[in-house]
């Protein structure tokens, strides 16, 4: 089984209905690279980050959770994030092109385009949180004891 790429982290505390969690930072264990990715390695000189989550029911002090985003809002952040600044780059080139045919112009407006649409999505985020995809919280359940007979070495006859 393939390991997961959520981040995972401990609860710390729990008051409110919101569970303060701190994330793990010695790397994703997505990868094969696990800690010894370039990620984890800048991640060790840091303090680990504490974040205030919504908390599920059942969640306890000590827990191992998994952070998820939905996958509809993670999309919906993507065309945002990513295509909407690419079009108005888009609009922003053929609009200078259109009046002026000048490849400078057209360039310098497509970044001044891909910036003001940066801008917008950026405001826009602001004024409309809902937009974003909060984390939620799945509890890690524990792993299983290991028992006797699967600690014993096995021998073929």
């Amino acid at each position: 089984m393939a390991a997961s790429a959520a981040p995972t982290g401990t609860v710390l505390a729990l008051a409110e209905g919101q569970a303060s969690v701190r994330i793990d930072t010695s790397g994703c264990q997505g990868c094969g690279h696990g800690a010894g990715c370039g990620i984890g390695r800048l991640a060790a000189h840091r303090a680990p980050p504490t974040l205030v989550l919504a908390a599920p029911p059942g969640l306890r002090v000590g827990d191992r959770v998994e952070l998820c985003l939905p996958a509809a809002g993670l999309t919906r952040l993507a065309l945002l994030g990513y295509l909407l600044p690419a079009l108005a780059m888009l609009l922003g080139a053929a609009s200078a092109h259109a009046l002026t045919a000048s490849e400078a112009a057209s360039a310098g407006a497509a970044g001044l385009g891909g910036l003001a649409a940066l801008i917008l999505v950026r405001r826009l985020l602001r004024h409309a949180p809902g937009l974003a995809p909060a984390p939620q919280l799945k509890r890690v359940p524990p792993a299983p004891p290991a028992s006797l007979t699967d600690m014993e070495p096995h021998h073929e006859r």
